[in-house]
């Protein structure tokens, strides 16, 4: 008996609180699933006003430029329903998984209260994925290594990987120890490594390894980017990792 009790007494909770609010809605978090880059989708957030009173909505705010949320109608009164339709565009560059909000306000008085938040998911892919989505080492000064990144096509035409490059700098400490003086650090481009791919064309569903080596030039921290840049899409893959002295 006591377990029903507490969930009856958390259901009546509920309740109040999505009544006190007044919209309550169907959904709060939609999945896009699989998204290429420079794609656009779209989906409704349907709401009730299930409260007692008319309530008044403002604009929805989304969290970036990437997202656009249009309501159906700002005057919502006791019973009526309505929707948000939210349009969510990738664009080059973006990739993995991301997760956007969409903030909803009501007027209240001469201010504005926030009623709830909508969240969308997507997954989202180019014309290649890798399988790491950071790169992290340590190196020791003068020590050099090799590191695979296994990228795979998920296009349905020929990839050509012919232009991979290397953004990356050294923020390095020439003191004697590894101790780190941040107020001794000098910031320089990494100019020592090498950047290659076993197979620079890809069918669709075949895969290669992109090397990278580094080599430890000086006690410090190096930070940068490997850019895999295609026709209609980009992936950057972080390169991040620290260099010490033996």
């Amino acid at each position: 008996m006591k377990p029903r009790k507490y969930f009856s007494i958390l259901f009546v909770v509920a309740q109040f609180v999505s009544s006190a609010q007044g919209i309550r809605f169907e959904s709060d978090i939609h999945d896009f699933g699989k998204m290429k880059q420079n794609e656009k989708l779209n989906t409704t957030f349907h709401f009730k006003n299930v409260g007692s009173d008319t309530i008044r909505l403002l604009e929805p705010k989304a969290s970036c430029g990437c997202t656009a949320a249009l309501l159906s109608d700002y005057t919502v009164a006791p019973g009526r329903e309505g929707t948000i339709s939210v349009t969510f565009s990738t664009v080059t560059g973006m990739s993995g998984k991301v997760e956007k909000n969409v903030h909803v306000y009501r007027r209240l008085g001469t201010g504005e209260q926030e009623i709830a938040t909508l969240i969308i998911k997507a997954n989202i892919f180019g014309d290649v994925v890798v399988d790491s989505p950071m790169v992290r080492f340590t190196l020791h000064v003068g020590e050099t290594q090799t590191f695979r990144i296994h990228v795979s096509s998920t296009s349905e035409e020929m990839v050509v990987l012919d232009n991979i490059s290397l953004a990356m700098m050294a923020y390095i400490d020439t003191t004697a120890g590894n101790t780190y003086h941040a107020e001794k650090v000098q910031a320089i481009p990494v100019t020592e490594y090498a950047l290659s791919v076993d197979k620079a064309e890809l069918n669709p569903n075949e895969s290669t390894d992109i090397l990278l080596t580094l080599r430890g030039i000086d006690k410090g921290q190096m930070n940068g980017h490997i850019r895999i840049a295609l026709p209609k899409s980009e992936i950057r893959v972080p390169v991040v990792g620290v260099v010490l002295r033996n």
